[in-house]
Formats: C-alpha cells, structure tokens, sequence
C-alpha cells in the first residue's frame, strides 16, 4: 500500500501501517482504510502505431512460366502502463526483509513494534514482512517492438493441358523488443532497508563495508521521507531481445484427370487431384538481461532465455471425385479426400486428413459433413524455453514431518512415488518445501483434433430466389492438449492414487528426496509442458440470409433490405485435464476452473448476430447489428464437485444475457473513396462487474474482457481510398 504494509515477527505478527497523525509510527492495518486499488491503472486499450508496406508483382515469360514476387514489411510499437512497482511481487505473500534493530530510520515506537516486543536487542535484526507501493516512482511502463519481414518468390504455370505446377519458397523474419521501466530492484531494495548510523547520518551498511558505494537509504518508516536519490537507486528495468526465422519451400501440381478419362460413369465432370511438398525450418530466440535473468525485478519477476530450431517436412495431396451428376435423387454428389503427413524434427511424425461430402438429391436442398482431423505442432517456446528448477512453498508428504519425525503419507502410498519402503521411507529429512523442474519440452508431440461436421443448405430459388438458410452440427475433441500440470498436484494425485501419469513426473535422489539440491541428480517433480489431456466441444451452428426488394413493399426506388443471421448452441465443452481425472463440462459457466483448466473463454449455451442492411443506393447503406450472448453462471453452481469446490457469492453467480446494437453508415464518394462511420454499442451497455472470488484468474481486473465489451459506447470514422 502507499503508507506501507509492516509485518514483524517474520511475517507471522499483527499487520501494521504508518499513522498518519504522527508520520513515524505505527497503527493496525485496516484493508478497507489502507489498501491499495489497482483498478484505475487496469488498460483497457494501448496505444498502437503500425506501419505496414507490401510489394508485390509477376512476369509472364509464356503459359508455362509465369514468376511472381511478394515482399512485406510490417512494424508494429505499442506500449502499456502498468500500476506502481511494489516491494512484494504482485499477486503473492508479502517479501521478508532483514531490519537491523538499530537502524537509525526507525522510531522508539516502531523499534519497540518489531524488535523490542519480540526479544530483540539492539544488535539483532528483525525480520519483518513489508509491503509498499513505490507511489513516488510513478507507474511501470513497457514498450515493445515488433518488425517483420517477408519475401516470397515463384513460378507457376501448365506443364500440358492437364496438369499445372506451382513452386515457390519464402523467407520471414520477425525481430522483437521489449523494454520494462520503473520496476525496482530487489537486490538494491535490500541494501537500502539495512542502514546504520555514521556520525549521525543514515548510511547504508553496503556503503559502509564497500560493497556498494552507490546505495541510498530508502526510507519506508517516515511519512514523505523516501528522496529522489533513493527512488533513483533502487528503480530498475529490464529488456528482452528475440526473432523468430523461417524458410520455407513448397511445390504442387494440380491435374484434372477427367482428360485422361478417369471419372464417374455417372457423372460429366472428371477427378482433380492436387499433390505436393513442403519443407520448414524455423529457429526461435529470446534472450532477457540480466536483471530479467536473476529474477531481481520485484514486481515482474523473472523471465527466461529461449533459443531452438526445429524443421518439418510434408507431404500432402487431395482428390475432387464426382459421383454423381443429373441422375435422379442425386442432382450431384460429390466425394472429398486429402491428406497431409508431416514429420517434425524432433518431435516425430503427425497426419492431417480430410474426408468430405456433398449431396443435392433435388435443387432447394444440399446436405454436407466432413470427417477430419488436424494437428498443432508445439510453438517454440513451448519446446525450447529454458529448463528451471525452483521451489514449491510445500512439505513432501514422504518426507520426514518437522514436528512429528515421521511422514504424513505411508510407506506403501509414498512407494508409488519412488520412495524404498525399506531403505528410505522414514529417513528422508524434513523441508517445508521441494524441487519442481518448469520450462519447455523438446519431446513434447503435436496435438491432434478430430473433427466431425455435418449439415443442409436450403437455397429454394424457384420460390424466394434470395432466400438461404443452414444448419450445421459438429462436435471437435482434441487429444494431447499442449499444458501443464501443477507440481503439488501431481505429487499428492501419484501418492494418492497411483495412477502412472502422474508418478511418471516424480524424480526423487538416490535418498529418495525431493527437496535435495538444485543439480542434475537432484530430485524434482517435472512441471514443464507437457502433452496432458483432452477437450470436447460441440454445437449447432444456424445461419440465414435473405434480401427484400422494398418494391415488394410498394416503396419504389428505396433499394433493398439485407439480413444476415448467425446463431450458435453450444452443445457441451468438455474438458479432462489428464487422463482418468473426471471430465467436467463448462457449458454456460464462469470460473477459475473453466477458465483457467480449459482452452476456452466462457462460452454461453447461445449467442447469435443479426445484420440488417438497408441498401438505399449503390453508393449508401446503412446497417443495424444485433449481438446477443446467453447468459452464464458461476461453475460454483455446477453439480460437478470439480467444478463446485467453493461458494457462488448472489452478487456476481450469474451474469444475465446482454444484447448489444452496432450501427455503421457507408457512402462512396465517387468511384474512389468510400467512407464508413458508425457507433458500437449503441445503448452504453456496461460490462457485467465479476469478482476476484469468482474468477481469480482476472487478477486485479474485474470483468470477463473476452466476451463483453468493455469500452462502453464506441465510436469510429474510417476512410478508404483506392486508385
């Protein structure tokens, strides 16, 4: 908080702040009177200014050779404000610091606060939990960078009349910046709080024993007291430097086979096949400073290096095969088939694969579905982000037990997680915290989606030409999802239950210790990413559009009116964070559960958008947007004990169905430049407020900015012109 936060006794004592009456000393800490309101400095928007230039050009030499050339640039700087730097990382405990007893910058009321009540003499030093805003240093600001380039070249043409060919090959760069400002240093911090008294001036011990001659005395116990010279020494930034390469060759051919004969007897049109190769290659770096490297940014924390490279090489092709064609109940039919296999170093092989179809028995009706499956290889931070081993603030339940001597878990539960039952249970030495192993995995593999679709179009043009309507189910799960998996929760899951996906994480020492050392040998619970479990989704997608003549109308020479619709059910979104834990589907809620386990914001039961347009001229139309979004509930209100683990507060447990009305005007202004105005959210509807209760997930903010607006009435102008 500005005033500050002191807590004494090792963190463990009352709560205390600065009393303003006096300046230098202490009072209780009320969190209602004394804390501290993020939400003002929560950005809704950040400025943004990109720049984007484009080349691009062919030469014909003859049908068989045609050479084409694209060139991009793009350059794009945005930067955000964050709230004020803190002595304690956002989000976490409060940070520990050592007070000597005698430090010239403490009060008789505030030594006898932390030292003298609990024993401390003169000569000690307290440890005392602090928690305070650096109001003076003003807000954090951090400026990225990111430019871009491309280059494409290539030739395409007919090889004869049957066959023609496209080869190109690409090269894409992307470099990016980062600089963070007015963050504050830990390691600095520290040697600012531990002053002495030389000849009567605060001084800082590190200046008295050389070890940094440039420290200034923070002070945190006085009202006002902190000086220029202090908050200049112990502000602190940090950058980060990265690019991303990548090359890239590709050629196909693209035949019609119907010329050499190959089709339906039932059918006019012939077989299309297209086939081809494709190789990648792509290197990935990020490379911090050091104050990002040494974690000694208090409030950012720590950031880590990545640098790797991986390639891919595949091979794809897709066959058009007509059935039938003008035979009765079935006006055409039509098969599609393609593949794509891949095979990534090192990730090793995947395949992509697409079978679809399309059925018109008669003319108003067309049915479709597709079976297929697509993959997503791992990104590069996701395979090369710097392995870590750091610490869970957590005992080892097979670990000796500090008070009792013995372990809370048994021998046979803790053998399940590697422990000996003979020559290590019982033996392994107490720690109030373990090992954990987080960062990239080379070895993760691509996950996989299965997607099936299937649907009618209904375009009945002899009896309302400029009526079409369809329907669509589909239903995607995907397996292998790229996550993680919490360290503690897989050290109890494997003690508890055994099961192998969890206990496969547990690397214990030859002692059989998870809390031992930091090196190679040393025992962890692997806590990087990894391919865990699986998410289903499903729905109904409608959607319809119809043109009215206002002639119908009897309103001659008023043009037309347009209306488009689009609606969704979701069916279910079911999500199992790893094999055999039960699955548990967020359908219409919100909550830390579904949105922090799941892949997906909140997703309501239905949402759906309606256009209308009126086309008064060529050259002016106006439209209305309606945007409805279903109502949702807290999870806690789930009958799924995964999901209702707490207590839906009445405030915020449901969030009602919100509808919003976008209008938006084009004209032409001749035949080269058109203007667009138009106003989103027309009504001023506010976003639903969401509490940190109910979703901790929103840290300091309070609404669920993926889904509603958050802008309130929005208007925007937009000129293009073209010659």
């Amino acid at each position: 908080t500005p005033q500050g936060q002191f807590v004494p006794n090792g963190g463990t004592g009352p709560s205390l702040t600065l009393d303003p009456a006096t300046g230098n000393t202490f009072r209780p800490f009320d969190i209602a009177r004394d804390g501290y309101n993020a939400a003002p400095f929560q950005t809704l928007a950040r400025p943004d200014t990109r720049y984007n230039a484009g080349v691009f050009g062919h030469y014909s030499f003859s049908k068989s050779a045609d050479a084409y050339l694209e060139g991009t640039f793009s350059d794009d700087r945005t930067s955000i404000l964050y709230d004020n730097a803190g002595t304690t990382p956002t989000n976490s405990g409060l940070n520990t610091f050592d007070i000597n007893c005698n430090n010239p910058l403490l009060s008789a009321g505030e030594v006898n606060a932390l030292c003298t009540q609990y024993g401390l003499g003169a000569t000690d030093t307290a440890q005392v939990g602090i928690g305070r805003r650096s109001v003076e240093g003003g807000l954090r600001q951090d400026e990225y960078l990111h430019r871009s380039y491309r280059l494409l070249v290539g030739v395409k043409g007919e090889v004869n009349s049957e066959w023609n060919y496209d080869v190109n090959a690409q090269y894409g760069n992307t470099n990016s910046h980062e600089r963070l400002t007015n963050d504050i240093s830990q390691v600095r911090l520290g040697r600012a709080l531990n002053v002495v008294g030389v000849n009567g001036v605060p001084t800082c011990q590190s200046v008295v024993d050389g070890s940094d001659p440039a420290c200034v005395p923070y002070n945190v116990f006085s009202a006002g007291a902190v000086t220029p010279a202090a908050l200049n020494y112990i502000t602190a930034g940090g950058s980060q430097n990265g690019y991303a390469h990548q090359y890239v060759v590709d050629g196909k051919l693209i035949g019609d086979l119907g010329k050499y004969g190959l089709k339906s007897p039932f059918a006019h049109n012939g077989l299309d096949l297209a086939f081809g190769m494709e190789q990648r290659s792509q290197t990935i770096s990020n490379q911090p400073d050091a104050n990002y490297l040494t974690g000694d940014l208090l409030t950012t924390g720590a950031a880590r290096a990545t640098y790797g490279m991986y390639r891919v090489t595949e091979g794809f092709a897709e066959l058009r095969v007509p059935i039938l064609e003008s035979v009765p109940f079935a006006k055409s039919l039509t098969i599609n088939l393609s593949d794509r296999y891949a095979r990534y170093a090192p990730q090793g092989p995947a395949n992509a694969y697409n079978f679809g179809a399309e059925w018109t028995p008669i003319d108003p009706i067309r049915f479709r579905g597709t079976v297929s499956r697509a993959v997503r290889a791992p990104n590069g931070h996701e395979l090369f982000l710097t392995e870590t081993i750091s610490q869970v603030a957590a005992a080892d339940p097979c670990a000796n037990d500090a008070i009792t001597g013995k372990p809370t878990a048994s021998a046979a539960a803790c053998a399940r997680s590697g422990v000996n039952p003979v020559t290590q249970y019982g033996k392994i030495p107490p720690a109030n915290s373990f090992n954990q192993l987080t960062g990239g995995n080379p070895n993760l593999k691509p996950q996989a989606a299965d997607t099936v679709t299937g649907g009618l179009v209904f375009v009945p043009s002899q009896w309302l030409p400029s009526l079409l309507l369809s329907v669509d189910y589909w239903r995607i799960k995907v397996r292998h999802y790229i996550g993680s998996l919490a360290a503690i929760d897989s050290l109890n899951n494997c003690i508890n239950s055994g099961e192998q996906v969890y206990c496969a994480l547990i690397q214990r020492d030859a002692n059989g210790s998870l809390s031992v050392g930091n090196g190679p040998n040393s025992g962890r619970v692997i806590a990087t990413g990894l391919n865990t479990g699986s998410f289903e989704m499903s729905g109904v997608d409608i959607e319809g559009r119809y043109a009215l003549d206002t002639a119908a109308l009897s309103l001659n020479n008023a043009g037309r009116i347009l209306f488009n619709f689009a609606g969704s059910v979701a069916v279910d979104n079911i999500i199992q964070v790893v094999p055999g834990l039960n699955p548990f589907d967020c359908t219409g809620y919100f909550g830390p559960t579904c949105t922090g386990e799941g892949p997906t914001s909140p997703i309501p039961k239905w949402r759906h958008k309606l256009r209308t347009t009126w086309e008064m001229r060529k050259d002016f139309e106006v439209s209305l947007n309606w945007r409805h979004i279903g109502q949702l509930s807290s999870e806690q209100l789930s009958s799924n004990p995964h999901l209702a683990t707490g207590t839906a507060y009445a405030i915020d447990s449901h969030v009602p169905s919100y509808d919003y009305l976008d209008i938006d005007s084009s004209i032409s202004l001749g035949s080269h430049i058109e203007v667009r105005v138009g106003v989103n959210n027309l009504t001023d509807r506010r976003p639903p407020i969401i509490g940190f209760n109910a979703n901790p997930l929103l840290v300091n903010g309070n609404m669920l900015a993926a889904t509603y607006d958050t802008f309130g009435r929005y208007l925007f102008v937009g000129l293009t012109a073209k010659y």
